[in-house]
């Protein structure tokens, strides 16, 4: 075996390593990243709508705008159900929206925020277990990476041995 084929073999092996490593890399950074808009983007909305909704409920005895901003938040709520109760909760908050009259009583309030509430509890508790999944792909993936880095160095310190 000649010295330009032996350099070209461990330059192209390097350069495979290299390449292997990187595409790795960006392939995780990638799928954590999607990943991580994912649980944000949902749930974080589904907050967001039920905490309009409580700014709403709060004003509706001062502002008649309020109602209008109460069913508009529970209408965009009504279509970003994601997590499996919160569509009963939701169904049950239109309810008890629905019954709300001119002449709002402070026990029609309490159940309408206690469906509030249950809809914000469930997306958090979504957004802290999908948040726990997402801290355990991440530590897999680092785990792959610093074995796929040693491998590369390994391999890169015996080519470096062998070809002088």
């Amino acid at each position: 075996m000649n010295l330009r084929y032996r350099l070209t073999l461990g330059i192209g092996v390097l350069f495979v390593l290299i390449l292997l490593l990187g595409g790795l890399s960006v392939g995780y950074v990638r799928q954590l990243s999607a990943a991580s808009g994912n649980i944000l983007a949902d749930n974080y909305n589904s907050v967001h709508y039920a905490e309009e909704m409580l700014r709403s409920l709060d004003r509706l005895s001062q502002d008649s705008s309020s109602r209008a901003t109460l069913i508009r938040s529970l209408s965009l709520q009504r279509q970003n159900i994601t997590e499996v109760d919160e569509s009963e909760a939701t169904a049950s908050l239109g309810r008890r929206i629905a019954a709300l009259t001119d002449t709002v009583t402070p026990d029609r309030i309490r159940l309408v925020r206690s469906d509030l509430y249950r809809i914000m509890d469930l997306n958090m508790a979504s957004i802290r277990m999908k948040s726990s999944e997402m801290e355990a792909r991440a530590a897999d993936s680092v785990w792959w990476l610093t074995v796929m880095a040693v491998l590369c160095v390994v391999l890169a310190a015996a080519f470096l041995v062998q070809f002088p």
